[in-house]
């Protein structure tokens, strides 16, 4: 019994959720059915584990504990589920593109598809500017989900002001996973 506390100690250690194993443990029957179930390891691992139950005559009962590390399964699936999700939102970008509709329209739809793939944005808000004729600035075009004022103030933004008209005018990718000070346009 002392290895056995030693052992549960340890593992307990290990997880994410300790007290999950520890209510599964404590419903443990030599009689019962096998428990399966999935751990997940504070060091990122998933494991895969089984307790198979057992009564022994000479030992009496007992338990045989089976851990599989499925970590590279799981991520694997994970990456195949969001190659799944993004090529279908790529598909339905393309379809928005041949629909007879106005370049308004499109990207207001376009928008929506971006926003609506799981996992990419943790707000549901964007907006698309284009570059005004005469190249000065950009227009808003499209948004969801945009606070009113910020709609005011960002109707029109001049090339090199806010991060949105430096990125035009640059031409770089300039990423903010919030406003900052970059934003000058508030």
């Amino acid at each position: 019994a002392m290895a056995g506390n030693a052992f549960m100690d340890f593992l307990a250690g290990q997880l994410t959720t300790p007290e999950e194993l520890q209510r599964h443990v404590g419903m443990l029957d030599p009689s019962c059915e096998p428990i399966s179930r999935t751990l997940f390891l504070t060091d990122g691992r998933i494991i895969d584990f089984t307790i198979f139950p057992m009564n022994l005559e000479s030992t009496g009962p007992g338990y045989v504990w089976r851990f599989h590390d499925i970590t590279s399964r799981m991520q694997e699936e994970v990456r195949e589920e969001r190659a799944i999700v993004f090529e279908a939102a790529i598909n339905r970008l393309l379809e928005t593109g041949l629909e007879m509709t106005t370049l308004l329209e499109q990207l207001d739809a376009a928008l929506e598809i971006i926003l609506s793939v799981p996992r990419i944005f943790l707000q549901d808000k964007g907006s698309v500017f284009m570059l005004e004729e005469g190249g000065g600035g950009l227009l808003l075009r499209a948004h969801r989900n945009m606070p009113p004022e910020l709609l005011q103030s960002c109707r029109r933004v001049p090339l090199g002001v806010c991060l949105c008209g430096k990125a035009a005018q640059t031409r770089q990718i300039l990423f903010a996973s919030h406003i900052d000070h970059q934003h000058t346009v508030r």
